[in-house]
């Protein structure tokens, strides 16, 4: 017989305190951890719903603000069947340092002797996904959007753009100014692991500052958006989560 954890045990002697409070993430942790071992399963959907708040699958949601406890949350998803928290979490280490394991704080009371600690699958896993999400970002981000460069077929390739005091005019212009708010401005470099992020930035870029037109800026937004949206999509296949969410 299984013996009640803790927190499981307080929360059924009072299922009206997390009404009032918000729970932490330990005691949710503890919570599920129990639900799971028990097969007790009353509050289980609303912990569910705690850490899906907290690790949104919507593309919207991914900021440069790091969040914490990813990697407790992606051992306690693969242990309790909650894939839906998967993306958002690993993508948020596949963007760290050391796939955030250098400053993981291990439970001691955790009854797995890897708590804290990715599995050698999940380490296998970000690895080769940083590999896709470097080599996509190479592709998008080394050189202008392919709508600003003239067919390769056309003998005499018209200009850019037909509005002469656009800057995307001018492939000299184009080139000067690509490398000025994307290479010398730290944007290249510093996305290299952050794909995501990176293409907003390249969105957010002052580009009709420095004179590109309002049509120009238009093409070069929705190719990169849509970038961003398939690069979202693709981190299903590269984290092995197709079919589970």
């Amino acid at each position: 017989m299984h013996r009640c954890d803790p927190g499981i045990a307080q929360l059924i002697s009072d299922d009206r305190k997390y009404t009032y409070t918000k729970p932490t993430f330990q005691e949710v942790a503890s919570i599920l951890r129990a639900s799971t071992a028990l097969s007790f399963e009353k509050f289980k959907p609303w912990a569910r719903q705690y850490l899906e708040n907290m690790w949104s699958p919507n593309l919207d949601s991914v900021t440069t603000t790091c969040i914490p406890l990813a990697t407790e949350t992606i051992i306690l998803a693969r242990r309790c069947s909650i894939p839906s928290v998967l993306k958002r979490a690993l993508y948020e280490l596949v963007r760290m340092k050391g796939f955030g394991q250098i400053h993981v704080i291990h439970d001691d009371n955790d009854d797995s002797k890897s708590a804290g600690t990715l599995s050698a699958t999940d380490h296998l896993i970000l690895t080769k996904a940083r590999e896709k999400l470097g080599s996509r970002w190479i592709e998008i981000a080394l050189s202008p959007p392919r709508v600003l460069r003239p067919a390769a077929s056309v003998p005499t390739p018209r200009p850019l753009c037909d509005n002469a005091h656009c800057t995307f005019a001018s492939p000299e212009n184009t080139h000067r100014i690509y490398r000025k708010l994307v290479h010398d401005s730290g944007i290249f470099a510093s996305y290299i692991w952050d794909t995501i992020c990176g293409v907003q930035a390249l969105l957010d870029a002052p580009w009709t500052d420095e004179g590109c037109c309002v049509g120009c800026v238009g093409k070069i937004k929705g190719e990169w958006q849509r970038q961003k949206e398939r690069i979202w999509r693709d981190l299903d296949v590269w984290f092995g989560l197709s079919g589970t969410v």
